[in-house]
């Protein structure tokens, strides 16, 4: 009689593990983004801008914000006339892959309802699904 050998993987995926990227490190407020996307410099430097901004015209001069993303993604783009083949193309800009359940930025010595605000602006400013998390 033959036994039923299980299936054994490389790598073991679950669906809970965008909950394990979700935890905060530095701050006690943070964004979490919902969905997968892309995010290129330009976009995120608009938003730490924005940030910056918003806490420079408040008295909130002793908030600390930490931006946790890593631009590690090259995309390159050949000229609209180009035919197949002949390579890759020039380097364009860079980009960062967002996950699911990543955290974007992290606040400390922020209330909530600040961060409400400003994550009202943010929204608008990134295109992207995103949640207020908070350090239990």
């Amino acid at each position: 009689m033959l036994l039923k050998r299980n299936k054994t993987y490389k790598y073991n995926f679950s669906k809970q593990d965008w909950k394990k990227r979700s935890l905060l490190h530095f701050g006690s407020l943070g964004l979490m983004a919902l969905k997968t996307s892309f995010i290129d410099t330009i976009r995120l430097k608009s938003a730490t801008f924005l940030i910056s901004r918003f806490f420079k015209k408040s008295v909130l001069k002793k908030c600390k914000f930490w931006e946790l993303l890593n631009f590690n993604f090259p995309r390159f783009k050949k000229s609209s006339h180009a035919r197949m083949g002949k390579g890759k193309g020039k380097f364009l800009k860079f980009m960062a892959y967002i996950r699911r359940g990543q955290v974007i930025f992290e606040f400390g010595n922020l209330s909530k309802s600040l961060l409400r605000s400003l994550f009202l602006l943010l929204k608008k400013k990134l295109g992207l699904k995103l949640k207020l998390i908070t350090r239990i």
